[in-house]
């Protein structure tokens, strides 16, 4: 077993904060990414102008992080309470992410319909509804009606905390006969072999699907389901963040003792990033495209167990604004649409045709407005009730036995473009 690890890590957040800012800059960019890269192009080489193209239309890749940072902090919460033999207690793991989830999302729709009453008029609107209501915004739209555009991701994220559980169990050898044998606690082969074989599997029926949704026959909404929002397809970078929080417990403090290393890992992972943007782009589109996913799923994972095992003491000030945004990120999250909406509509020098004013304009007050709602949404919202039910669901002595259970975690859920 490994020695003790902090039950919060800062770096986390930090990466909280990239991911929301990498789906911002993607909402941002669907009004001023044309304009920017006309003005790009005027003055660049067309290969400089590429690779803005590629990084300026990959920021939905915010959500994969932010899959996988999910996977890697529900993975801490079963990890270690597996470790204190505390007694299964999955209905008390689906109430707190409910509590996590649900409260603020309700919220944020009742604050974009007051927003927007011309949408009752859509005959839709009240199916709609339901299936917000239901969470399943991601798999369904009546009507065609979008209430919060970034939403989707909440479906796939949802249906993850059903399968977490199960895979929790698999990942740390539960209800096997090697239970008893230290060794268990501790099997990296068998960590290697589970996390390949869901990835591989989700990857395979990623193309499979990707290259059917290609065809005349198939329905025109399958390429973005199968590829961006059903979780049987995206199952991959919530099992890695598992993995990597299992790693991180068991050998993070001697990881943490290599920060050289670390760092060349976590800029590996950005480099494959920056190859997998443009091999995204050239093939998405193709017969046997989709290839850039598991570089993205890789690199993801590398980032987030890299980045866990930092130490930040020495860039802590710099730091911290980012950890801030990182803890209100959800909120951010939830109302940064609305944010770019209402400083485009508001601000005179924000309407009009795209210009550099246009854009630093609706940038910088729809960043703070979107800061503002997260901060509140936080403070007096997902804070307190994340509060309450953890006191309600106060877990009884423990039982004795070897069991997975989710711990209290105030961690905010996938964000996504």
């Amino acid at each position: 077993m490994s020695a003790a690890q902090p039950s919060r890590v800062p770096m986390l957040d930090v990466l909280r904060a990239v991911a929301i800012f990498a789906v911002f800059v993607q909402h941002l960019g669907d009004r001023f990414r044309p304009f920017v890269l006309r003005q790009a192009g005027g003055v660049l080489p067309a290969v400089a102008t590429g690779w803005i193209e590629a990084i300026l239309t990959h920021g939905h890749w915010g959500v994969d992080l932010f899959f996988v940072l999910s996977g890697f902090t529900l993975g801490l919460g079963f990890v270690r309470q597996y470790d204190k033999r505390a007694p299964a207690r999955t209905a008390a793991f689906f109430a707190r992410r409910a509590a996590r989830i649900l409260p603020a999302f309700y919220v944020a729709l009742a604050i974009h319909l007051a927003l927007h009453p011309g949408l009752f008029r859509d005959p839709a609107i009240w199916r709609s509804l339901a299936v917000h209501a239901a969470v399943l915004q991601g798999y369904l739209s009546p009507g065609r009606v979008v209430l919060i555009g970034a939403s989707w991701s909440l479906t796939t994220e949802a249906h993850f905390y059903v399968l977490a559980p199960l895979l929790a169990r698999w990942l740390l050898a539960q209800g096997s006969p090697l239970l008893d044998n230290p060794r268990a606690r501790w099997n990296p082969r068998r960590l290697a072999v589970f996390a390949t074989a869901v990835c591989v599997g989700a990857w395979l029926l990623r193309a499979a699907l990707h290259d059917y949704a290609l065809l005349p026959q198939a329905h025109p909404g399958l390429l973005e389901l199968s590829q961006r929002r059903w979780v049987v397809t995206r199952v991959d970078q919530f099992v890695v963040g598992l993995a990597a929080a299992l790693v991180y417990v068991r050998v993070g403090v001697r990881l943490a003792a290599h920060r050289m290393a670390l760092l060349v890992a976590a800029g590996g992972a950005v480099l494959l990033l920056g190859v997998a943007a443009p091999l995204d782009a050239a093939t998405y589109s193709r017969p046997g495209g989709g290839l850039a996913y598991p570089l993205v799923t890789f690199g993801m994972g590398l980032l987030v167990l890299a980045a866990a095992c930092m130490r930040a003491q020495s860039g802590a000030a710099v730091l911290a604004p980012l950890q801030w945004v990182g803890v209100v990120s959800y909120g951010v999250f939830l109302y940064h649409q609305l944010a770019l909406e209402l400083a485009g509509r508001w601000l005179p020098g924000a309407r009009g045709d795209a210009s550099w004013t246009s854009l630093a304009l609706t940038a910088t007050t729809g960043a703070a407005l979107a800061c503002l709602a997260g901060w509140l949404s936080w403070k007096w919202l997902e804070s307190p009730v994340l509060a309450w039910v953890s006191r309600k669901l106060q877990p009884p002595a423990a039982a004795g036995r070897r069991a997975v259970c989710i711990a209290p975690d105030v961690s905010p859920p996938a964000a996504n473009a």
